[in-house]
């Protein structure tokens, strides 16, 4: 890099706002010769850096901040050829540049929890303007229940979330169809057993009482005795299921929990109680006092404590006990059916009361079950508007709990 002729000492400084610079200024350009004569008079105040004056180059200058005076001062050197070449070095004190970065960087500072403040309430309108639509989207979607499958999304604009206001609305359109189509197949299999049940009733009646009658025959073999007395059996049985699944049919159709009225409960407990004390000897009943009355169905009620003590008495050693009891609390009534048998897996209680439902492995049976027994269990509580609950342990023991209201 050249530099213009002229006295050495009326150098213009790049930096600072100044045209020309006295002899005695110390800031004023010092420029000094290969060997370090000085070109200038301020030069004879002497380098800025010397090691920078032994590294400069025509290439480039160099910049360098060094410590004046307690001061930092940032330094330029830079080659010449004027006039027989050498370096001149250009001073400019940082004081007030930094001074002025400081004023700056404090006003950022106080600055900065306001622009954050702004910043962040400008980031909710916004996050809140654009899930408006998540908003009302979900608020619609969240109404459509079983009842309403019709009902559909809210199309707005045509940006991405009425796009997705679309693809739901779609979906909903298939779950509906297949939601339909199940009902009707379900409806159809409800029918189908609700008919199946009542047109086997009449020849099953028929069949038993036919058996009855053969086996008044006192002229009968023993070996023809015993054969319809297992089609006796047997028809028995079929009668019992058949009754369960008409009872099942009735509680699909809404039928069951109708004609309630107060019931004494000790009644209906000792009724169930009666049906099944021959089979065991260890059942013992604490039954309430006659005043004691829950709102509900008496064949009903009686129906569901005569399923859970048989489940007790199938499932409980002779030598073991099934104790029945009760206890009132908040308007409503807590029947716990108590065995010592042989228990349930955890993993099965969850699955008790589904129908058809058994738990061979976990339960060895002395007689035939068809697994409805706690479903219909089931339906009679939650006709009853009452609470199910079953806890057990295997080797220990099955407690069947039953919460009923109280009538007023």
């Amino acid at each position: 890099m050249g530099l213009a002729a002229g006295a050495p000492n009326e150098l213009p400084h790049p930096v600072k706002d100044r045209k020309s610079f006295g002899p005695g200024d110390q800031w004023s350009p010092r420029a000094f010769g290969p060997d370090k004569t000085p070109y200038s008079l301020s030069a004879n105040r002497g380098l800025w850096d010397a090691d920078a004056f032994s590294h400069t180059h025509r290439d480039a200058p160099i910049f360098k901040t060094i410590n004046f005076e307690g001061n930092p001062v940032r330094v330029m050197s830079l080659a010449l050829d004027y006039p027989r070449g050498g370096v001149m070095q250009l001073a400019y004190p940082l004081t007030d540049v930094n001074r002025a970065q400081s004023t700056i960087d404090y006003a950022l500072l106080l600055l900065l929890p306001v622009v954050a403040l702004l910043a962040g309430l400008g980031g909710v309108l916004i996050t809140g303007r654009m899930l408006t639509p998540v908003d009302r989207l979900t608020q619609q979607a969240n109404r459509i229940e079983e009842n309403r499958l019709s009902d559909r999304l809210a199309l707005t604009g045509n940006d991405e979330f009425a796009r997705l206001a679309t693809a739901f609305n779609r979906m909903l359109d298939r779950i509906q169809q297949a939601f339909d189509k199940q009902r009707t197949l379900l409806e159809q299999q409800r029918r189908f057993t609700a008919d199946a049940s009542h047109e086997l009733k009449t020849p099953l009646t028929v069949i038993r009482g036919n058996a009855s009658v053969l086996l008044g025959d006192s002229t009968l073999s023993p070996e023809h005795r015993e054969t319809i007395q297992d089609i006796e059996g047997a028809t028995g049985a079929m009668t019992k299921l058949v009754q369960d699944l008409l009872l099942l049919a009735r509680s699909d159709s809404g039928q069951m929990g109708v004609n309630k009225q107060p019931i004494p409960l000790s009644e209906v407990l000792g009724q169930a109680v009666r049906m099944h004390k021959q089979r065991h000897p260890g059942i013992v009943a604490d039954l309430p006092q006659v005043d004691l009355m829950v709102q509900g169905n008496e064949d009903e009620l009686v129906r569901l404590f005569s399923n859970l003590i048989a489940n007790a008495v199938r499932y409980t050693p002779q030598e073991g006990q099934i104790a029945i009891q009760y206890k009132v609390a908040d308007g409503k009534v807590q029947v716990a059916v108590a065995d010592t048998g042989i228990g349930i897996a955890k993993e099965h209680l969850s699955r008790l009361g589904e129908r058809f439902y058994r738990v061979d492995s976990a339960r060895a049976r002395t007689d035939g079950g068809s697994g409805l027994g706690l479903a219909i269990c089931h339906e009679i509580v939650k006709a009853h508007k009452g609470a199910f609950r079953i806890d057990s342990m295997p080797g220990k023991g099955t407690t069947v709990t039953v919460t009923l209201p109280l009538s007023n």
